[in-house]
């Protein structure tokens, strides 16, 4: 079975990154690399919470946030994680979403040195 390079875990999907970087030059994709590693501990932190109290809209809308940035940045195996916590999360079955909090929190952990290391290609403005 082929499996795309992007759909493994600590990828992040080089076509996604060039198309932001097309998009608004290597500075904006700088600040949208940075942007990603400041808020996605917080919605990590935030979708804990939301687990831990048992806000079902919650836990989906932070879920939907990290997916959304995950998906920008072309880092699939995160974006799927997230879809499908914010799935059991719209579905009520919270216990089923907090028990992918770990598997979050590992991928964002293996994506952050391969995001510093792509920052460091553009100066910061």
């Amino acid at each position: 079975m082929k499996t795309d390079a992007s759909d493994r875990p600590g990828d992040l999907d080089p076509a996604a990154l060039a198309q932001l970087e097309a998009a608004g030059g290597g500075a904006f994709l700088r600040t949208m690399l940075a942007m990603f590693l400041e808020l996605t501990p917080e919605r990590l932190a935030q979708l804990d919470a939301a687990w831990g109290s048992g806000n079902r809209e919650e836990a989906e809308r932070h879920a939907h946030s990290l997916k959304t940035g995950a998906a920008m940045l072309g880092a699939q195996k995160l974006r799927t994680l997230a879809e499908a916590a914010e799935r059991h999360a719209a579905e009520g079955r919270l216990n089923e979403a907090a028990a992918l909090g770990p598997q979050l929190t590992a991928e964002f952990q293996m994506l952050e040195p391969l995001i510093r290391a792509r920052m460091e290609r553009y100066p910061q403005e």
